[in-house]
């Protein structure tokens, strides 16, 4: 019996191998968000920590004045990380979006090689039963004769 040999292998193969850079893409895009986010609260923690000691400050109006300016530019350094966030989220949206593309693409290549396999499956069987038929004839017709 002759072996099954699928003819998109190589390319098959290819798609897989193009899996792992994907998945190295993702993890990375997804250590930035986390450390993007991990950056956002310490800034967000930063501002309430600042915002709670603005009070005992109100007798001392010029370190006041400084301490408010102060928490302006973190609310700022705050709204950037925000931006910095969803720039990261987006990035990693695209990386797991390609991922599941190619696994798809994958996905597409195993089920048409499982019907090529089936398909070559059936033609040898029908095949061995055509030689079984023909075996069978064979000795009936010999059976005739004799």
């Amino acid at each position: 019996m002759r072996k099954f040999r699928y003819r998109l292998e190589a390319l098959m193969r290819f798609q897989e191998s193009s899996l792992q850079p994907l998945r190295q893409a993702l993890q990375e895009a997804e250590h930035r968000l986390a450390s993007d986010r991990a950056a956002m609260r310490a800034a967000e923690f930063e501002v309430s920590s600042c915002e709670r000691t603005l009070p005992a400050l109100v007798g001392n109006q010029a370190l006041y004045l400084s301490a408010l300016g102060f928490i302006r530019e973190l609310r700022l350094r705050c709204r950037q990380l925000a931006h910095i966030v969803e720039d990261s989220e987006q990035l990693r949206e695209q990386a797991m979006a390609a991922l599941l593309e190619a696994q798809a693409r994958l996905r597409q290549f195993e089920k048409h090689e499982n019907r090529q396999r089936a398909s070559w499956m059936a033609e040898v069987q029908r095949g061995e039963y055509r030689e079984q038929d023909d075996a069978w004839l064979q000795r009936r017709m010999a059976g005739e004769r004799a």
